[in-house]
Parts: structure tokens; C-alpha cells; sequence
């Protein structure tokens, strides 16, 4: 259902997604103040640093976003590209992210002209 349809069959929309977008910002607070309990400690550069910035949005790219297990698959997608870059590539891992990254949105461009080349 769309919001258009939704709002044909009488549904507050707006109401709606602000309280789903509330509930959801109240779980994830909830979520990191007891990850915190379990740290003890804060270090601003490894919280609001690019890597811990940039991993949600490579999970959803990587994943895509138009299937729901998409950010679950884009999770385990790169958090194995991680592994294998720190067991491999060491300091180059932030350059490998943004390279997968750029391919992640070229992702249908590239596809289009590898099987366009494959089946004419």
C-alpha cells in the first residue's frame, strides 16, 4: 500500500509515520544507552567518525532498497567485505568501501551493459 492509497481509505498518513518514525528513534536510543552501559566510556572520534557515518548507508545500497531483506543481505554483504579487507588489505579499507560503494549505485548500469553484451 502507498501513501495514496492510504489516504484514499481514510488513514492519517502523516500522523502515522510520525508516530512510527518516533518509536523508532525511541528503540534505537534505547538500543545505544545500553550499549553505552556496556562501554563505560565515549571517544567522539569513533562515534561520529565517517566509518560509523558511512556502514548504514553502504548496507542499504549494497542490499538495495526495494526488497525488505535487502539492508539484512547489504549487512552481511559488507560486513564480510570487512573482514576480508582488515585480513588482507589492512589500511585500505575505507578506499575498498568507497569503491563498493560506487559500484553498489552503479549497480543496474553495470548490470544493463554486462547482459546487454551477453545475450545480443
Amino acid at each position: 500500500m502507498n501513501e495514496a492509497q492510504a489516504k484514499a481509505v481514510g488513514v492519517a498518513v502523516r500522523f502515522t509515520m510520525e508516530k512510527v518514525y518516533g518509536f523508532c528513534a525511541f528503540l534505537l536510543g534505547m538500543a545505544g544507552g545500553l550499549f553505552m552501559i556496556g562501554e563505560g566510556y565515549l571517544i567522539p572520534s569513533t562515534v561520529f567518525g565517517l566509518q560509523v557515518s558511512l556502514l548504514p548507508v553502504a548496507m542499504a545500497m549494497v542490499g538495495g532498497l526495494r526488497n525488505p531483506l535487502g539492508p539484512l543481505l547489504g549487512t552481511a554483504v559488507v560486513f564480510g567485505f570487512q573482514e576480508l579487507v582488515w585480513a588482507y588489505a589492512g589500511g585500505m579499507e575505507q578506499t575498498l568501501l568507497g569503491i563498493l560503494l560506487i559500484l553498489a549505485g552503479k549497480r543496474e548500469t553495470l548490470f544493463r551493459s554486462v547482459c546487454g553484451k551477453m545475450f545480443s
